[in-house]
Order: structure tokens, then C-alpha cells, then sequence
């Protein structure tokens, strides 16, 4: 049977089963979440997520197919009594589709047993091509509706820091390639420290895939990663039952295992180029009564800070890089909040409560404000 027949018959029949796997909360040391990963008939060349997908998508049902899927997805979460988050899968394709099928999908989750506040959509990093306006719009759709959304396969990808913040993903999934021997790897140990820096600027939660080992589980961890999967937890199960975590995971000690980074701290990523005018540096300002500083940022690289109190009184011929402060506190991102402190404590009195900049292997991130540090410590002690 050729394998569009093969396809057509599995969505007549709904043969398919839905397997899932946890997503390892390591703060509380509990499951924040199961992926739901579906597989074709077993005894079918199809039985493979890989094999049926594509078959689908040569065929062209693959928008069928996944509607299935995510509708089995949600029974079989339901009926299992899982908890928490459930991460469903869905393409760029699915994405795009337009208002019929975007309806449809809205109606399937509207009309099932799982509230969109309770699934988390996955796109993977690939889907992810210039321009993507129409993309953003389409996420911006499903999250009004209330699904959260992960971006998927992190690494395996080329998408850009500001199209995650176009985005703004509540979740980003580091690729199991960089996971994979993380303890022996200084460059994967790199990317994903770049990784965390990013999704934590904006406020997203990262997950690692494909843990297998303690080792790589400890390497992460110092990494400033709190949610893993892989088959050190649990191997994708057609009925779980939520895994015993105390025969790998220590007691989880809230405070030594939240370690706080700078660049959980940012509250804005408001930049301007040296040459920016003073009318517009004034605009975003008036645009924003709770902004006090901006970032002057020349390709990536942080030159200085310009003041609200700068702009306000700067004669309207300057520039940018004639009114900005050329010495502002810069933190990396990953700093611990004890050594931000004392960065902070380290300045001139004068200048002991003003915001800082947050940076990322030397490229600007964010900016910080002292009082969110003193609140974030003191919640701490």
C-alpha cells in the first residue's frame, strides 16, 4: 500500500497512539508538565513520529493529521489524570493556515477536556524564517486565546534574539544535541549559558532535552536550568505514572537551586543608536512613564545609559551619544544576585540606585533596576 493510502487510512480509522513524557520540574523537584509525542500503528512503516509526519505532509494531510493528534493529545491527558502542563506539537504549517483551520483548532481545544491555559503549543526553531510577521501574528492569535507556546529544537535552527523577542515564547527547549555530553563541552556549556541569558531576559522558562545522565543533570543545573526531560527521568510511556524523582534528584533546597541570574532581573530592553535625535529618545520616554534610562547600543555593544533627567533637559540639537552616562554598571548575565549586589554597593553613593545594563558574552541584553534586585534578595533570605 503506497504511503498516502497508508495516511488516509490511519486518519479514518484514528489509528494512532499518544505517548508522553514528563518535564522535570528540578526547584520543587516534582513534573511541571508531560510532552505528548504520538505514534502511528505498530506495526506500520508509519509507527515512527518521523515517518508519519513526512508521509503526511508529501501527501498533503498533514493539517488533518495534527488536528488528530492534538485531539487524541488531549483525551488520553485527561483520561490518564496527568497534571500540569501538556506540550503538544504543532508546524509552522498548522501556524499559517489561516482562519478556517485556526478556528477549527480553537473549537477542537474549546470543545475538549483540556483548557488552552493548560496546553503549550511547541514550534520548532527551524520554522522559524525571515520575515516572520505573519508568524508573529499567528502566536499572538493562539495566545489571546490562552495557550502558551515553546520554541522547540533550540540550536538546531538559526533564529536571532530579536526574533524571540518578536515571539516572546513562554518556554524555549534546548536542543538534545547540546545536551548530550554538556559536562565535557565547553561550547555546548557556552551556547547554552547564551541560551538561558536570552529566554530568562524574557521572562521565558527553559527546557533541556534528552537528559540522560547525572552528570549532564549537574552541569545544567549550574547553568541556570530549572525544567529537563529525557530518559534519565523517564522513557515516553503510553500510560504513565509519574516517575519516583528522589532516586535521582536530591531534596530540592528552593534557594540554592532557584539561583537567581541578572538577567532574571531585566525589565526592559529599550536601546536607541548613538545618532538617535532627542526627539526621539524624548518620544520613548513620553511613551513609557515607568522607563528611566535607555540603552545606547551600537551593534549589539552597550556604549552608555541616557537618563530620563538627560533627555529632558538636553538642548534639542544632541544626540544620543552627547547626553548618555559613557560609564554605566554593567553585569553579566549570569551573575548571581549576591555579586550583582555587591557591584552595586561598589559605586559611588551617588549613583548607588540607578538602573544597570545586563549583557550576554559582551552583547547588550537589558536593564535592570536596583529596586528589583533589593526585592528579589530580600524574598531570598
Amino acid at each position: 500500500m503506497k504511503r498516502a493510502q497508508l495516511v488516509k487510512d490511519i486518519l479514518l480509522k484514528e489509528n494512532i497512539t499518544t505517548w508522553f513524557q514528563p518535564v522535570v520540574n528540578l526547584e520543587k523537584g516534582d513534573i511541571s508538565g508531560w510532552e505528548a509525542l504520538t505514534r502511528g500503528p505498530s506495526v506500520s512503516t508509519l509507527h515512527s513520529a518521523a515517518a508519519l509526519f513526512a508521509a503526511a505532509q508529501k501527501a498533503e494531510l498533514l493539517k488533518p493529521l495534527e488536528l488528530m493528534c492534538i485531539r487524541n493529545a488531549t483525551k488520553c491527558f485527561e483520561q490518564l489524570q496527568l497534571g500540569g502542563k501538556l506540550f503538544v506539537n504543532i508546524s509552522h504549517d498548522m501556524l499559517l493556515a489561516g482562519n478556517v483551520l485556526r478556528e477549527q483548532l480553537k473549537a477542537l481545544i474549546s470543545n475538549g477536556p483540556v483548557p488552552t491555559s493548560k496546553i503549550v503549543l511547541e514550534m520548532t526553531e527551524r520554522d522559524i524564517v525571515a520575515p516572520i510577521e505573519k508568524l508573529v501574528e499567528a502566536v499572538n492569535f493562539f495566545h489571546q486565546l490562552g495557550f502558551q507556546f515553546a520554541l522547540d529544537d533550540v540550536g538546531a535552527g538559526q533564529s536571532s534574539p530579536e526574533q524571540w523577542a518578536a515571539l516572546r515564547p513562554d518556554y524555549v527547549k534546548v536542543d538534545r544535541h547540546f545536551v548530550n555530553g554538556i559536562d565535557e563541552d565547553s561550547e555546548k556549556q557556552q551556547f547554552v549559558r547564551s541560551v538561558v541569558a536570552n529566554a530568562r531576559s524574557l521572562k521565558a522558562k527553559v527546557i533541556a532535552e534528552g537528559v540522560e545522565t547525572r552528570r549532564e543533570l549537574n552541569c545544567l543545573r549550574e547553568l541556570g536550568i530549572h525544567k529537563c526531560q529525557g530518559y534519565l527521568f523517564q522513557r515516553p510511556e503510553l500510560a504513565p505514572v509519574s516517575p519516583d524523582l528522589s532516586a535521582v534528584l536530591a531534596k530540592p533546597d528552593t534557594r540554592s537551586l532557584l539561583q537567581l541570574l541578572a538577567c532574571d532581573l531585566i525589565m526592559t530592553q529599550a536601546h536607541v543608536e548613538p545618532d538617535t535625535a532627542l526627539d526621539q529618545i524624548q518620544t520613548f520616554f513620553n511613551n513609557d512613564p515607568a522607563l528611566s534610562f535607555i540603552a545606547v547600543v551600537d551593534h549589539g555593544e552597550v556604549l552608555g545609559l541616557v537618563s530620563r533627567l538627560a533627555a529632558t533637559s538636553g538642548n534639542t540639537a544632541c544626540i544620543a551619544s552627547d547626553i548618555m552616562d559613557r560609564e554605566p554598571l554593567v553585569v553579566d548575565a549570569h551573575a548571581r544576585l549576591g555579586d550583582v549586589s555587591r557591584q552595586v554597593t561598589g559605586r559611588a553613593r551617588n549613583r548607588v540606585n540607578e538602573d544597570f545594563i545586563v549583557t550576554s558574552e559582551g552583547q547588550f541584553l537589558g536593564i535592570a533596576q536596583v529596586s528589583d534586585l533589593l526585592r528579589q534578595i530580600t524574598r531570598m533570605l
